[in-house]
């Protein structure tokens, strides 16, 4: 971690010009400036100019730092989210800047807000999450939410009314809604409203953006014959659009339905009207593991232009009988120029994100600009931008310690040694860094517009350090660990893998190298699922699996037992058809060198072959020792 550079310049100035108090007024943020004696006291308290330089430390060491050298005390005020708003970070290149300016930048950048005590003559700073813009993001998200369920219920709503349209009527839609018209061809909407009919909860499901995965050994007989009806109809049109020479997809027949699954997806970043998936297998056939039922349905957005530049390529294909990929090369300018077109609908990708600001021409930012790095790090910029604009930056980030970014090459982003003006570079900043950026005064603040989304994401920093200390002690994660890292939301786990210990890029090697498995990426991107449900175990559960009697599945609490129900369902549908058959979970470990390898297995009473998870933990080599 580079050290700070720190120098506090012993003047004092009665008047700070363009200093918002937003941060320091009276218990809460303000934009008014002060006029009480106290706010008097205050400025002047403040004032002192700070020369800093820091990249990526804590506000909590932040906050230390400045209280050293000014005397001012600046505290992390007691809350339960006190640990996120101290171990959040902040790269600062500021010169000869009044310390209220930095207060109210670093509560600008991460959406904190600073209250003030006066103790016995003392006057204390205290920062907090901003509660308020918490809640106004959260509610923002949730309107958000709202209308995206309106719109993939009036969209699906419209597709399973496809298939009651005359051919006259189908006809008319085929320019203007081509992926409708070609699925109407294959009388997918029809087979999907039979099975919708048979299972309204997957209806339900869809709508309102929930992720449902049930057994199609578990639903009623005429179901099941819709799922079947379904998957035919998909098997046609996979088979007719984009065939595969390499994966043969089993036609769909009664003796795979019983070992299938149907899942209603929740919507993706880049897909919100979600998406349902077919699959399954004949556990008792393994001469081929590409030969499966694997199925999908999606809805392309009505607004999304390059959905319907491929949808207009596919039936293209199927009119002409060609592969889809060549008449997909045949558009690809097409595609191109729409999807240039959807750029500024996907600006904002997810609901946790705030919008792209655009500024207009400012004309004192109009200042031409060079930027020169000799490296090109993310803080390398920063500290450019300070450089060659002559004003302080103050950047957020919600990222832990030693995370490591191997995906942005600013050099693609920013024009290094090209003069260009201000407004531009810090918009080339915010575009390729997810920012958006206020100039204060003589301050340019960074804040993440995934900011709400990766503050929800942060892990505290001790359960960091102690999975880092166990890996580099024992040379590997057991299952314990690995099951809290499992346990952990999805966001959570994106930024253990970036870890330049935990993650999977140590030495160079990615999930794409031999050897994969050995990283913890590749152990819990392989058994997730398996390891949440582990978590969920208590301590005597545990013990139980490791016995010879093993662990019987139905005395587990209910929420237990339904999401080990969810794995089975995935493995072998018919495990979870007979509700009166005894399922036992049993566990072996052995060592081998560092690593265990631990086999779990679960066997049913009734006749079934017996369903296994093998899971190696992760190894850990001291790159040190590895050079030697």
């Amino acid at each position: 971690m580079a050290r700070a550079l720190f120098t506090v310049l012993l003047v004092v100035a009665f008047t700070v010009c363009g200093a918002s108090v937003y941060a320091v007024s009276e218990n809460t943020s303000s934009g008014a400036n002060p006029q009480s004696e106290s706010d008097q006291e205050i400025l002047r308290l403040l004032s002192p100019k700070v020369t800093y330089e820091t990249r990526r430390k804590t506000v909590q060491t932040i906050l230390a730092d400045l209280t050293n050298a000014t005397g001012v005390q600046l505290r992390i005020g007691p809350s339960l989210s006190a640990w996120r708003v101290g171990e959040s970070r902040i790269s600062v290149f500021a010169k000869d800047t009044p310390l209220i300016n930095l207060m109210n930048s670093i509560a600008r950048s991460m959406k904190f807000r600073w209250t003030r005590k006066n103790n016995d003559g003392v006057w204390v700073f205290s920062l907090f999450e901003d509660t308020k813009a918490e809640e106004d993001m959260r509610r923002e998200v949730e309107a958000l939410k709202l209308e995206d369920v309106k719109k993939r219920r009036e969209h699906m709503d419209k597709y399973l009314s496809l298939g009651e349209l005359s051919s006259q009527d189908l006809a008319k839609i085929k320019e203007t809604n081509p992926e409708f018209y070609l699925y109407a061809q294959f009388d997918i909407p029809k087979s999907l409203k039979s099975l919708l009919k048979e299972v309204p909860e997957l209806y339900d499901a869809w709508v309102a953006g929930e992720d449902v995965k049930l057994s199609v050994a578990n639903l009623p007989a005429q179901a099941q014959d819709a799922f079947i009806n379904l998957a035919e109809s998909l098997y046609r049109h996979s088979e007719a659009i984009y065939p595969s020479p390499k994966f043969k997809s089993l036609k769909p027949s009664q003796d795979i339905a019983i070992y299938s699954t149907i899942h209603i997806n929740e919507p993706s970043t880049f897909n919100r009207l979600g998406w349902i998936s077919l699959a399954g297998n004949d556990p008792r056939d393994v001469s081929d593991r590409n030969r499966m039922l694997g199925e999908c349905l999606f809805l392309d957005d009505p607004d999304d232009k390059a959905g319907f530049i491929r949808s207009k390529a596919y039936l293209r294909a199927y009119e002409e009988k060609r592969p889809a990929k060549d008449v997909m090369l045949e558009m690809k300018q097409e595609l191109s120029e729409a999807r240039k077109a959807d750029e500024a609908r996907h600006a904002r990708h997810d609901y946790y994100e705030e919008p792209l600001i655009e500024h207009p021409d400012d004309p004192a930012l109009s200042k031409p600009v060079k930027l020169n790095a000799k490296k090109h790090e993310f803080d390398d910029c920063f500290a450019a931008l300070a450089e060659g604009s002559r004003l302080a930056v103050v950047a957020a980030d919600y990222q832990p310690d030693e995370y490591t970014d191997g995906f942005t090459d600013w050099r693609d982003i920013l024009d290094f040694g090209l003069e260009a003006s201000l407004q531009k570079v810090l918009d080339k900043f915010a575009l390729g860094g997810r920012y958006n950026w206020e100039v204060h005064g003589h301050v340019i603040e960074f804040r993440r517009r995934e900011w709400y989304k990766e503050r929800q994401a942060m892990i505290p920093q001790a359960w960091i350090n102690k999975w880092r200390k166990t890996l580099i002690t024992t040379g590997t994660l057991d299952i314990t660990d690995l099951a809290e890292i499992a346990s952990l939301k999805d966001s959570q786990i994106y930024y253990i893998y970036g870890d330049h210990l935990l993650g999977m890029g140590r030495g160079g090697d990615g999930c794409e190298q031999p050897g994969c498995e050995e990283f913890l990426a590749g152990v819990i991107y392989g058994d997730k699922e398996f390891l949440k449900v582990y978590h969920l175990l208590t301590p005597r559960q545990r013990k139980l699996v490791f016995t010879r009697g093993g662990l019987d599945l139905g005395g587990m609490e209910p929420n237990q037992y339904k999401a080990f129900e969810r794995l089975l369902i995935d493995r072998n549908g018919a495990y979870v058809m007979d509700s009166g058959a005894q399922l036992l979970l049993t566990a072996t470990r052995a060592q081998k060198g560092k690593r265990y390898e631990y086999v779990f297995t679960v066997k049913t009473s009734a006749d079934l072959p017996p369903v296994m998870w093998q899971i190696k933990t992760p190894k850990y080599e001291n790159p040190d020792k590895k050079k030697s």
